[in-house]
């Protein structure tokens, strides 16, 4: 009896493994601990069957870094276009998405308004010379000095940090109108904002009256309790469950789910 109930749970699981979660982009271990959730698991769920996916990323950063979403750019039904302002860190994008089947790489950050804002950057020159941190910068920029400035702190485990350590560059900025209208060819299915801080108000100033993208995935980890409520209600209200992923928060529309999957199969959503 114990050899056919693991034979069955082995049939049982290349089956699973095959048929659902493998066309997904992930699949279960041999060993006996539990696959962690991750936001690729969850937005590849959603788009398993989609015959075109065009995502959408704000603060693309250089496309490898921490980026969950590079597995399922590299598909060809998806079609990307990655917001990346910091010049510097734009050309490693450029050269690390040029395997990409249809990635356009755009050099804007996105805010409420259109217009030119000052990024706040790392100024490497500045930085302690043999510090094991200095390497470790790419991911830090934010048009809130105040957001990198408390990073630096945390990372170089400092009480503060001097004023030459941050740098600010004049970059481009689009607001969702020029951006949906005039840079994409076609609406977006998947909206991810790493924004460093600014998620919640580019999640308010988005034009749900014209738009309902299926998928928003945004960073909450830097989102104050009351801006989250603000944006839970909000993304509520449009029509769209949460569920919480690590740090970031990933937002289904709720007539994906009825219509397409009865039973959500990743645990109860924040409702």
């Amino acid at each position: 009896m114990m050899n056919f109930t693991k034979i069955a749970l082995g049939a049982c699981r290349i089956l699973l493994n095959q048929k659902i979660l493998q066309p997904m982009g992930f699949q279960l271990q041999n060993r006996r601990e539990a696959t962690t959730l991750t936001v690729m698991h969850l937005v590849g769920w959603v788009f398993a069957d989609a015959d075109r996916v065009n995502c959408l990323q704000v603060g693309a950063n250089d496309g490898v870094t921490a980026d969950e979403l590079r597995p399922l750019r590299l598909r060809p039904e998806w079609h990307n276009w990655l917001l990346e302002p910091n010049p510097a860190v734009l050309a490693q994008l450029q050269h690390n998405t040029r395997s990409e089947p249809d990635t356009t790489c755009l050099p804007f950050a996105l805010g409420p308004e259109a217009g030119t804002m000052k990024l706040f950057v790392p100024d490497r020159a500045h930085l302690p010379a043999n510090d094991r941190n200095r390497d470790n910068l790419t991911q830090l920029a934010s048009l809130d000095r105040g957001k990198l400035e408390f990073e630096l702190i945390n990372l170089f485990e400092r009480d503060s940090v001097p004023d030459s350590w941050i740098d600010a560059i004049e970059v481009r900025v689009l607001d969702w109108p020029s951006l949906l209208n005039r840079e994409m060819d076609s609406p977006p299915d998947v909206v991810l904002i790493d924004a460093e801080g600014l998620d919640a108000i580019l999640l308010n100033s988005f034009p749900f009256e014209q738009q309902h993208p299926t998928v928003f995935v945004f960073e909450h980890h830097w989102t104050k309790p009351e801006q989250f409520e603000e944006i839970r209600t909000l993304l509520r209200r449009e029509g769209y469950w949460l569920s919480p992923v690590g740090h970031d928060t990933v937002a289904i529309l709720e007539t994906f789910i009825d219509q397409t999957y009865r039973d959500y199969p990743f645990g109860q959503p924040i409702l």
